[in-house]
């Protein structure tokens, strides 16, 4: 298994300097997973601070962020998986 295929983070690194519809596609994966990192984090931080009442609908939303997560970061890697330079 190469190297990249566990971490899409070092294969940002291939992506400097590439164009066209493969890098910019693989751009567009590499910022969506840190946008839904962040997102999750949010999430987690309202879960933490939601009312009694409300830790429920907190915690799905939670739950659907590291899910979204999880999906963007699983595309990345298969994308650099295949990708000929990858």
């Amino acid at each position: 298994m190469h190297t990249n295929d566990r971490n899409p983070a070092l294969a940002c690194e291939s992506l400097i300097g590439q164009t066209g519809t493969l890098a910019d596609e693989r751009r567009g994966l590499w910022h969506a997973w840190p946008l839904a990192e962040v997102q999750s984090q949010l999430a987690l931080d309202a879960w933490k601070r939601a009312a009694r009442h409300l830790k429920g609908d907190a915690f799905a939303v939670y739950r659907a962020a590291l899910d979204r997560e999880e999906q963007a970061a699983a595309v990345l890697a298969g994308r650099v998986a295949t990708s000929p330079s990858g």
